[in-house]
């Protein structure tokens, strides 16, 4: 049970990680602007974690009532350790796919300004009856 607690857990996770950019990209995939395609996702991915920390809660309190076994402490530590190495990988793929900074000429910054928030003007002084 804790081992399945486990990949169950870091499955759930991992997948939420890859999703997350896909669904809230500029530009979606179109498969991914289907609302019950993106409720489905969720009630997936939710449905994953949550058997997954009951499993691990259940095989842990299993463990502590007599002991791990070498099975289960090695392939924790195996799920754990494919988990930390793709999350790793998808945070460098990540980084490469980011736009390039760009440098902004001053017909560019012109046209841009009304979108922009101004900033606040001075406030006037008044006149006061002495």
């Amino acid at each position: 049970m804790l081992i399945v607690g486990v990949v169950l857990t870091a499955a759930a996770v991992l997948t939420l990680a890859a999703l997350v950019p896909v669904f809230r990209a500029p530009q979606p995939p179109r498969w991914t602007r289907s609302r019950w395609v993106g409720e489905a996702v969720t009630l997936t991915i939710v449905s994953a974690f949550t058997c997954g920390l009951a499993g691990l809660w259940a095989g842990a309190y299993r463990a502590y009532q007599s002991g791990p076994s070498l099975l289960e402490i090695g392939a924790i530590a195996l799920t754990l350790g494919v988990a930390v190495a793709l999350w790793r990988r998808s945070g460098r793929r990540r980084q490469a796919l980011a736009p390039a900074p760009t440098l902004v000429t001053s017909s560019e910054a012109r046209e841009a300004a009304p979108d922009e928030p101004q900033p606040p003007r001075p406030v006037k002084p008044t006149r006061r009856a002495a």
